[in-house]
């Protein structure tokens, strides 16, 4: 067994690829795979009035699912933030013991010719959503794109709030919900991550000018004006698109990010 590790280990050093452990990112999904096993053991013996574990076949898949990852990160060498991927898997492993929690029959879909309660079709998107993140994170080694068209990522999530503010479905007294032939979505929920790339990118290219405090207001500090407004016009701009929609939360959301990455 050792000599087999030791030959595909060379054969990985001959590819270019050079396997780098990842030991914090294992230990904090080891906890949060407690902490979700307690949670659901929790959820069941709510259920049943008596200590169960009961049927862990999701929770197990979903595990299962993220150590691969971690072990693809691994064999891959990946030197990035080892914080962020079991924060991830925290985070939507509770959004699947709330799923698990509610009636199975609020949401059924046919996926595959299968048909999926409220849980398993949150397992199947998780698991979507885990698969993509972790193909861009192996196979895209820079930023460079996302930081270089940041004006274009802004324009187009500027672009898709106006499309649900002109053609968008009213859904629960907000104007949320965008159709484009077989697909629809909250585009809201796009420009969540676009502000996220923009901000960054923009601080990152403008940090040193930014950082100068050459205008002052009363007694507060600020950053040259002519380098601040573009960065607030964006994010002034989402909001009020938002608040027009009745999308507060989102609204509050942008804020948040905005004061943050600031």
């Amino acid at each position: 067994m050792t000599a087999a590790f030791a030959r595909a280990n060379r054969a990985l050093y001959g590819a270019g690829i050079r396997p780098h452990f990842r030991w914090r990112e294992f230990r904090l999904l080891v906890v949060v795979a407690i902490t979700l096993l307690i949670g659901w053991a929790s959820l069941e013996t709510f259920r049943t009035s008596q200590l169960a574990l009961g049927e862990v076949g999701l929770l197990a898949t979903y595990l299962g699912a993220a150590f691969v990852i971690h072990v693809a990160f691994v064999i891959t060498g990946r030197r990035m933030d080892q914080i962020l991927f079991p924060t991830a898997v925290l985070l939507a492993g509770i959004s699947l013991l709330l799923m698990q929690r509610l009636p199975q029959d609020l949401v059924v879909q046919q996926v595959g010719g299968q048909e999926l309660g409220l849980a398993p079709l949150q397992l199947v998107w998780v698991l979507v959503g885990f698969t993509i993140l972790a193909t861009l994170a192996i196979f895209v080694r820079s930023d460079g794109w996302l930081r270089r068209y940041k004006y274009t990522w802004a324009a187009v999530g500027i672009g898709l709030l106006l499309l649900v503010f002109l053609f968008g479905e009213v859904t629960g007294g907000a104007r949320l919900t965008l159709h484009i032939g077989p697909f629809s979505g909250q585009p809201s929920e796009l420009l969540k991550v676009i502000l996220v790339v923009f901000l960054a990118g923009y601080l990152a290219e403008n940090r040193s000018l930014l950082a100068q405090a050459s205008t002052k207001i009363g007694p507060v500090k600020l950053p040259p004006l002519p380098y601040l407004l573009p960065m607030v016009a964006l994010w002034g701009l989402a909001l009020s698109i938002v608040i027009i929609q009745r999308d507060l939360g989102a609204a509050l959301l942008y804020f948040l990010v905005f004061l943050s990455l600031l």
